[in-house]
């Protein structure tokens, strides 16, 4: 996919959010032409839900959240007996009609629509980030160090196959592992405490810090001349004129552009209320923690399938995250939550880390759609545009919906 590069004479385009969505879409603007001016509450870039997540770039790894695995367990959830998902009544009550909806997508047929929807995207992803790779020089810990995520008991390898089958056909690179197989490719999972019926192994999968590529890449922008940075700007009300949009009003001022991109995560709900439109996203919590190394640390990306986290050698610290909690957005994590969290991790990897010294405790609430597609493409504004709802799969599919939306204003937008 070959850089496309012109002078600074196209469209101004703003960007409202400059989490990692917000950033790679100022990115690719700017490659085909266009002056980005990215815009955010916060003093810098990627400082919500792009902060300390997973730092996994899963591309084959990009399967629906709401499906018959999950339907299956949800007796448990609903009942407080899973230590990696809960759902609050309190969120329940909020979000009682997007959770109708999720349900509906976790039937068998709406699931591989769902995850093979995803996979066609992240695909681009992968293709956009390795031309990035090629282009610049930008330095957050990246790794091609592979992947594999574990199969939980009653993990049936057959099935898992003609599910590997049916991605490897669109272009995935992936293979599915007994026990032993998955012991060869990472040596130190023989310290895993879990239950483990095999893996589902990528060798072009990678890792790398979504924080650190965001500031080098809005960094790069700055520098060239290319786009600006507005800080610390929370947009107040949106402009209109007929079916456009002319500008936004901040605490700070008023922002003109020649186009608008969405890409505010849960925040983008309220933006698009003032313009018509209803954007199904919902809360879904996160937790991560960045330790010290310990005496096995693995070389491969680990999903940990059945826990509901992930293990990742991100520089010379260890990333450990995930869980899926249905709750009201809050600040801060509750001790008892972390704890729980943190026990896990040192119950089925006990090598991996040293609880020791300053952990970095996180938690982001991820913009979830009912099916997990993000929501990208023009609004009923003809020059407004939306780039969100990426869920838990923000990193993964960063690259590839920026170039989506990106071409499509390049093409619409004079």
């Amino acid at each position: 996919m070959a850089q496309e590069q012109t002078a600074q004479t196209g469209p101004r385009v703003a960007i409202i959010g400059a989490g990692i969505v917000g950033v790679t879409t100022a990115l690719r603007l700017k490659e085909l032409g266009a002056y980005p001016v990215l815009l955010d509450s916060a003093p810098d870039a990627a400082t919500a839900t792009s902060a300390q997540n997973a730092a996994q770039l899963s591309y084959s790894a990009v399967d629906a959240v709401a499906s018959p695995a999950l339907m299956a367990l949800m007796p448990k959830v609903i009942l407080g007996q899973s230590p990696s998902s809960k759902v609050s009544p309190l969120w329940v009550k909020d979000y009682f009609a997007w959770a109708l909806k999720f349900l509906t997508q976790a039937k068998a047929s709406q699931y591989e629509k769902n995850s093979f929807a995803n996979l066609e995207l992240s695909l681009t992803s992968k293709a956009v980030f390795q031309e990035w790779l090629e282009t610049y020089d930008f330095d957050f810990d990246y790794r091609a160090s592979g992947k594999v995520s574990l199969l939980g008991p009653g993990a049936n390898l057959t099935a898992a196959q003609l599910w590997a089958d049916k991605k490897k056909k669109m272009g995935a690179d992936i293979e599915v592992l007994d026990h032993e197989g998955v012991v060869r490719k990472e040596p130190t999972f023989i310290q895993f405490q879990g239950r483990c019926n095999g893996g589902v192994y990528s060798g072009t999968d990678a890792v790398g810090d979504a924080r650190k590529f965001a500031r080098e890449a809005l960094r790069s922008i700055l520098e060239e001349g290319a786009g600006e940075f507005l800080p610390n700007q929370k947009v107040l009300d949106v402009i209109m004129d007929k079916d456009e949009m002319r500008y936004l009003i901040t605490d700070q001022g008023r922002v003109e552009a020649d186009a608008f991109v969405i890409c505010a995560g849960l925040q983008s709900v309220e933006l698009c209320e003032r313009l018509g439109k209803n954007l199904p996203l919902a809360p879904m919590a996160g937790y991560s923690l960045s330790l010290p190394m310990g005496k096995a640390v693995p070389d491969l990306a680990i999903t940990d399938t059945e826990n509901k986290a992930v293990v990742t050698r991100l520089g010379n610290r260890i990333r450990y995250a995930g869980y899926a909690d249905f709750v009201p957005q809050q600040r801060g994590i509750s001790a008892k939550r972390l704890n729980t969290f943190k026990a896990r991790l040192f119950e089925r990897f006990p090598l991996v880390a040293e609880d020791s010294g300053d952990l970095s405790p996180w938690m982001g609430f991820r913009p979830l759609t009912p099916d997990s597609q993000p929501v990208i493409g023009r609004l009923t504004q003809k020059n407004g545009y939306i780039n969100t709802g990426h869920g838990m799969f923000g990193w993964a599919l960063s690259a590839g919906s920026a170039d989506r939306v990106a071409r499509q204003i390049m093409a619409e937008v004079r």
